[in-house]
């Protein structure tokens, strides 16, 4: 829950890119950013997460900011889930 910040600048996108380069195409990865973030940096990392197909996207917002959440689901082609998946 750390607001849009890195605790190192650059590390979100550097560990995508490195998630999907470690382990292949054939890996099927899930993603859980513990309500860190507001849209506009939730949905740039969700866009980052469509380019290595990621499976879905886990709380991108504090789950009890609904429309935060929506605003974030409406602008990605990845699925967001609000409270934990399949929940």
């Amino acid at each position: 829950m750390s607001r849009d910040e890195d605790a190192l600048p650059g590390r979100t996108p550097k560990l995508i890119e490195l998630s999907r380069e470690e382990f292949g195409d054939e890996m099927a990865i899930h993603v859980d950013s513990n309500s860190s973030y507001y849209p506009p940096q939730a949905i740039e990392v969700g866009r980052m997460l469509e380019d290595i197909e990621a499976v879905y996207f886990e709380k991108p917002c504090p789950f009890d900011h609904l429309e935060d959440t929506r605003q974030v689901t409406d602008a990605l082609r990845i699925p967001v889930a609000g409270r934990g998946a399949g929940i």
